[in-house]
C-alpha cells in the first residue's frame, strides 16, 4: 500500500522518472471496508476530515508543524484554521478557490483569524507541491487576477475534499544519475527531492487551473470510456513533462463549444453494410 509498503519517494530514489497517483475516487476510510486512520499518500498531505478528527478527539494521528497550509472548502474551514493553531501552527494560512464575496467570511470570523495569525488568500489555484523525501516543504499557487506563481512554506497540506487529485511526481533537478550504477542520487547527499504537478485539463475545462478544478471537483469514472481517458490525457502530461513542454492545450483544441463542420449527406458512395462487433 502506497505510504506504508512503499512511498513515492522510494519509487523515485529506485529510478523512475515519473509517478501517476491516481486515487480514483474518495478516500478508503469512507468506504466500508476503511478504516479510521489517517493516510499520507501525498507527503505532508492530509485530507482535512484528518484534521478535524484530530482535534476533536486531541490526538497527534496528524502532524502539525510550523507552517500549515488549508485548500479549499467554504467558511467553515476557518474553523479548522483555529484547530491548527491550537495543535502548535506557527503559520497558518488558507487558500480559498472562491472569491471574498462567494466565501462571506463574516467580520467577527476575519478578525479571530487576524487575532490568531491566520492568512487568507481568495481566488487561488494550487498548481505545484515540492519537498524532500517524506517531507512537504512548499507549495506554488497563482491568483485569478494575475496568474504569477507564487511559492507559500508548507510543511502539512490540509485538502477540503473528500479525494487526492491526481498528480504527477518527479525528480527535481537537485537529482542527477551517478555513472557507475545509473542510479539516482541527491547531490547533496540527502533525501529526495521531488515536485507534484497535475496532468493538463479536459478539454471542456482547458482554462481552468491547478488542483481540484471545476473539472476534477467530482469523479467521473463511471464509465470505461471516461477512465481511458484520464489516462490518455495523464500519460501525455507525463510525457510533455518528462521533455520540458508546457501542460497548456493548444488554443483550437475541440470542446463541446467548439464549432464542427458537420457531413449531412454524402452523394456517389455505395452503401455498406456495417459490420457486426
Amino acid at each position: 500500500m502506497l505510504g506504508k509498503d512503499f512511498t513515492i519517494t522510494d519509487l523515485l530514489a529506485d529510478g523512475y522518472d515519473a509517478i501517476f497517483l491516481a486515487s480514483g475516487g474518495w478516500d478508503s476510510r469512507l468506504l466500508r471496508t476503511g478504516g479510521g486512520e489517517a493516510e499520507q499518500s501525498v507527503p505532508g498531505t492530509y485530507l482535512l476530515i484528518d484534521l478535524l478528527n484530530a482535534g476533536r478527539q486531541k490526538s497527534d494521528s496528524v502532524p502539525i508543524k510550523e507552517d500549515v497550509v488549508i485548500y479549499g472548502g467554504s467558511a467553515g474551514v476557518m474553523d479548522a484554521a483555529l484547530v491548527c493553531r491550537q495543535l502548535g501552527a506557527e503559520n497558518v494560512t488558507v487558500l480559498f478557490k472562491e472569491s471574498a464575496a462567494k466565501i462571506g467570511l463574516k467580520a467577527e470570523t476575519l478578525e479571530n483569524a487576524a487575532g490568531e495569525g491566520i492568512q487568507i488568500v481568495y481566488d487561488v489555484a494550487v498548481t505545484r507541491l515540492a519537498g524532500r523525501g517524506q517531507e512537504l516543504e512548499e507549495v506554488e499557487y497563482q491568483t485569478t487576477g494575475d496568474g504569477v506563481p507564487k511559492t507559500l512554506a508548507a510543511r502539512t497540506l490540509f485538502l477540503a475534499s473528500g479525494r487526492l487529485p491526481e498528480l504527477i511526481f518527479r525528480k527535481t533537478a537537485r537529482w542527477t544519475d551517478t555513472e557507475e550504477e545509473n542510479d539516482v542520487v541527491e547531490k547533496d547527499g540527502g533525501p529526495v527531492a521531488w515536485e507534484g504537478i497535475c496532468p493538463y485539463k479536459k478539454p471542456a475545462f482547458k482554462d481552468e487551473v491547478g488542483l481540484l478544478a471545476a473539472g476534477d471537483e467530482l469523479t467521473d469514472f463511471s464509465a470505461a470510456i471516461k477512465a481511458i481517458g484520464a489516462g490518455r490525457r495523464a500519460a501525455a502530461s507525463i510525457h510533455r513533462i518528462m521533455y520540458g513542454l508546457g501542460l497548456d492545450l493548444a488554443p483550437d483544441v475541440v470542446t463541446p463549444a467548439s464549432d464542427i463542420q458537420n457531413v449531412s449527406a454524402v452523394e456517389n458512395v455505395p452503401a455498406q453494410t456495417r459490420q457486426i462487433m
